[in-house]
């Protein structure tokens, strides 16, 4: 027998051509099926609408660092960005404005918060996002079943994700505006009042008209100086701090890894850079696994640790803001003492002069804070009022006109090809599963024994077949080899049996039968299959006394022996009184009647039962020369054909060969095709 591994490439395709009915069969079904239900599908249009998200400054630039329109790639940006465009807010505006819910499903007012939650669920099944890395241009997909609307709903979520982006940052601003305006009111109070006390102070001393003291001017102002540089420091400080307190955490982030007045903080700038690497990072894997695989999760816990990092830093610098401004403030405080005492050191002014001098400078510090206050919240104002797009629409969606899916052709061609692989699968299975025999190697290594010759399939008695046919072909290969055995070996009795019922070994027999007697052999056959006999069927006779009634006595062997349209072949039918055969086919009776017509014929042929069941077939195989094994093609497994071979050798039983019966030369293997053939041209080159 073949092992896989010696299987040749020409074995598999024999399975294939065998099987071919089986592989076509099923490559219609796939491919009838896949374009039926490509034609059923309720077809889908796509639409995509592609925007550019660009950066925004903080709310207010109080830190001293000129901020712009960003349009660097940050992917913990972008990726924000398509979160929100995908978010429930921003999704349910877009239904409620195009009235999905009622369009889609029909629901009425009293159902709107049911027919939102049926409409949401299909917005977001049908939606997607897609980025263009490297570059601050958003795709907005969205794919479905309504062909007016698909189109209009694209544009439609770019539209309110840009009015809400705006507004969210219009808010931002106003807030920031507003501290600032707060800001400025003070300090112009403050003004207002020490302006106030310089005026009360000058008609108290009497001095009305002031242009300056005698004192140490250069240590003054020096001293001076630095107490306007330090209040100053702890006014920017103290805005810092509270502006940075009301940043979302996102602004926090982007603001102080960008600087605090050009000085950006190393450890954020990593995590920054850390956080944006992980989260490319899980979502390249979330293409490949799901929410629940490992490596996802994996990923998942290591941008969680990041963003703990990192609101922990952000944590640590609004702490050190505030330590900042604490210091600042009692630097500011320990120069005021610092001027005061200075001041009353000086001789040269008296209490009077000293005080107005004193307010003079007061009033010079609040003049220059709400200077600078004024001179930010007009530049600030001015800059909101400027038309500024946070969002732009790049490339609106337009109407589709032909369907994006199902792919018809794309779906047929799948079609043809996993019907071919399904179909090739189930022949191999179906092969796999047949155990019979279905090549000559079988018979000769399973079985063991020699092949005499390949019958093709649907053959019939050959008196009327033209002599150059492939079916008289290939019984003329049988004769050739049992001639050379003959040859060699004086058998005169030869029993054609089969391993079971239906493999064609009464028409071999009369056929082999024919053939013999037409190379001039003088041949009788003996129909023993006395159960069910069918040889005198194949005559054209009358199943009258036969071979049983000549073993019963009632009749002589000359009368049983009838003649056929062969000159040298004649038959003995099994006879009418079979129905009591029970120890009719004794060794010593059928030894005797075998004798008695060796004499008169060349070869005797003898049509036994089947072996598998029937013990006829055994003693009559031991009483003959020589067994020749009818084996149909793909009909029984291997083993019971085995077992029949067994039973015989068992009997001690001459087993010549075997004949394999029921061929299909079109379909099965080209090796029978070329077997019948090399012995037909063998013929016609000797004739």
């Amino acid at each position: 027998m073949k092992n896989a591994e010696d299987k040749h490439l020409l074995d598999y395709w024999r399975i294939v051509r065998k099987r071919k009915g089986v592989i076509l069969a099923t490559v219609f079904i796939v491919t009838f099926t896949t374009i039926l239900v490509s034609f059923i599908m309720t077809p889908r249009y796509f639409a995509s609408c592609k925007i550019r998200v660009v950066k925004q400054k903080p709310a207010v630039d109080v830190f001293g660092k000129q901020y712009s329109l960003m349009s660097d790639y940050d992917p913990i940006f972008f990726g924000t960005q398509s979160e929100l465009i995908q978010s429930e807010p921003i999704l349910l505006k877009v239904i409620d404005e195009l009235g999905l819910a009622k369009r889609w499903f029909g629901a009425r007012d009293d159902f709107k918060e049911l027919g939102d939650k049926f409409a949401l669920k299909r917005m977001k099944t049908h939606l997607r996002v897609k980025q263009f890395r490297g570059t601050d241009i958003i795709e907005i997909i969205f794919e479905d079943y309504d062909q007016e609307k698909v189109s209009v709903i694209a544009n439609t979520i770019a539209t309110v994700f840009r009015d809400e982006r705006l507004r969210l940052v219009q808010e931002n601003v106003k807030e920031g505006l507003d501290n600032l305006s707060e800001s400025l009111n003070k300090s112009l109070q403050e003004l207002v009042e020490t302006d106030k006390e310089l005026e009360e102070a000058k008609k108290r001393t009497g001095l009305a008209y002031y242009q300056g003291v005698s004192i140490d001017k250069q240590k003054l102002t020096e001293y001076n100086d630095a107490y306007i540089q330090a209040q100053m420091e702890a006014v920017l400080k103290k805005t810092e701090m509270d502006e940075l307190t009301k940043l979302s955490p996102e602004e926090q982030l982007y603001t102080l890894s960008g600087g605090i007045r050009g000085n950006a903080p190393q450890n954020l700038a990593v995590l920054k850079q850390r956080l944006a690497e992980a989260k490319v990072e899980l979502s390249v894997l979330l293409e490949d696994y799901g929410d629940k695989h490992p490596l996802v999760l994996q990923a998942k816990s290591k941008i969680e640790e990041i963003e703990n990092n990192i609101e922990k830093e952000i944590h640590g610098i609004i702490n050190g803001l505030k330590t900042e401004y604490e210091v600042a403030r009692v630097r500011a405080e320990e120069l005021k003492n610092v001027l005061e005492n200075v001041k009353k050191e000086d001789q040269v002014l008296d209490e009077k002069q000293l005080e107005v001098v004193n307010l003079v400078r007061e009033v010079e510090t609040n003049r220059e804070v709400y200077m600078t206050l004024k001179k930010q919240l007009t530049e600030e104002t001015i800059t909101k009022a400027l038309p500024v797009s946070y969002v732009e629409i790049v490339e609106p969606a337009v109407r589709p006109t032909i369907p994006s899916r199902p792919k018809k052709a794309l779906n047929i061609a799948l079609g043809l090809l996993f019907g071919l692989v399904l179909g090739t699968g189930f022949a191999y299975f179906m092969e796999y599963l047949d155990t019979s025999i279905k090549t000559v190697d079988d018979i000769e290594e399973f079985l063991g024994l020699p092949i005499l010759g390949v019958i093709p399939q649907k053959i019939k008695i050959l008196f009327d077949e033209k002599r150059n046919s492939l079916n008289y072909e290939s019984y003329r290969i049988v004769r050739t080899n049992l001639d050379l055995i003959l040859q060699k070996n004086s058998y005169k009795t030869i029993t054609v049996t089969s391993a079971g019922a239906g493999e064609g070994k009464s028409t071999t027999i009369v056929n082999m039968g024919i053939v013999l007697a037409r190379a001039g052999k003088k041949v009788i056959i003996l129909d023993a299959d006395i159960r069910k006999p069918k040889i005198a069927s194949f005559f054209g006779a009358a199943e009258t006394e036969g071979m049983v009634d000549v073993l019963k006595g009632n009749m002589p062997m000359d009368k049983a022996i009838r003649d056929t349209r062969e000159e040298n072949l004649k038959f003995i039918p099994c006879g009418k009184s079979s129905s009591g055969f029970i120890g009719l086919l004794s060794p010593d009776k059928i030894k005797k009647f075998i004798s008695s017509l060796k004499n008169k014929f060349d070869i005797i042929l003898m049509d036994a039962p089947p072996l598998i069941g029937v013990s006829d077939s055994s003693m009559l195989a031991n009483e003959s020369d020589a067994v020749i094994l009818v084996i149909q093609h793909r009909k029984y497994p291997k083993d019971m054909t085995r077992r029949a071979v067994k039973t015989l050798r068992n009997m001690n039983a001459n087993v010549i060969g075997a004949v394999l019966n029921n061929i299909n030369f079109v379909r099965d293997d080209d090796y029978y095709k070329h077997y019948a053939y090399y012995y037909h041209d063998d013929e016609n080159e000797k004739s």
